[in-house]
């Protein structure tokens, strides 16, 4: 015969190695899709902007707080299981001013052994993905006023100003390394630097205690005209927590 070799039966050989061969060729098409899938899930995510970290469920934060210029140190304790949220102020020559709100709305301004007032907000905490929908504004480098420290921080913007201010309600930074909040600054200029971050630290009973005083005043809803002790800052934090968009009450500052 001519050409034996195109008609005799395969070998078990041969078809083995056409297999393997197939197998090969299966693999690698395989392997290729899956890195180009790689290579595209890659390029998404540096393409995409960062998210700003959620906030941990319980944490202290020890901040220096600047407001035009007057200095003072706020321990900001966060127990969103405890349904809890609490400043308290310290500003020299000045007795520790607490700012004591809770998940049902209500919030406590006092001094210990001093007056108190009380407000319904009507809604809770800040959730601690609250920045979810934040806009990002780029990096910043952000130098802390105590250490000198400078810090490369992502920037995100969030709400809108009030009164006759412009730009974003508040602005976050955020360490770029470490991920956590450096810095935010509200839309008047007051500014609370970060500088010390300790998630699952938390408030002593004492310190939460409201005082007696407290549960003798009417509280006043909605958040009222004037306040001595409520700031823009606040009422506009009451916004932002708020799960649906309502109407501010005005503020005479």
């Amino acid at each position: 015969k001519l050409f034996p070799q195109f008609f005799r039966k395969p070998s078990r050989h041969d078809r083995l190695g056409r297999f393997s061969n197939e197998l090969k060729k299966e693999t690698g098409e395989i392997m290729g899709r899956q890195f180009l899938l790689a290579v595209a899930v890659a390029l998404a995510d540096a393409s995409a902007d960062p998210r700003p970290q959620e906030w941990p469920r319980v944490f202290h934060a020890l901040m220096r707080k600047n407001r035009s210029g007057q200095v003072g140190h706020t321990d900001l304790f966060y127990d969103w299981p405890g349904g809890g949220n609490l400043h308290i102020d310290r500003m020299p020559g000045q007795p520790p001013f607490y700012d004591n709100e809770r998940q049902n709305g209500s919030t406590y301004y006092y001094t210990p052994g001093g007056s108190c007032k009380v407000i319904e907000m009507g809604v809770g905490l800040l959730p601690p993905d609250w920045l979810s929908n934040a806009h990002y504004r780029g990096q910043e480098s952000v130098t802390s006023p105590v250490t000198q420290t400078v810090r490369n921080c992502h920037v995100w913007e969030k709400g809108d100003a009030m009164f006759n201010y412009t730009g974003p309600f508040i602005t976050y930074y955020e360490d770029v390394d470490t991920k956590t909040p450096a810095r935010w600054r509200f839309f008047d200029g007051m500014t609370f630097d970060i500088l010390d971050w300790l998630p699952g630290d938390q408030a002593t009973d004492q310190q939460w205690q409201i005082p007696q005083s407290c549960f003798a005043q009417r509280p006043v809803t909605p958040p009222p005209v004037a306040e001595e002790h409520v700031e823009a800052w606040q009422l506009g934090l009451w916004r932002l927590a708020a799960p649906r968009p309502q109407a501010l009450p005005e503020l005479v500052v």
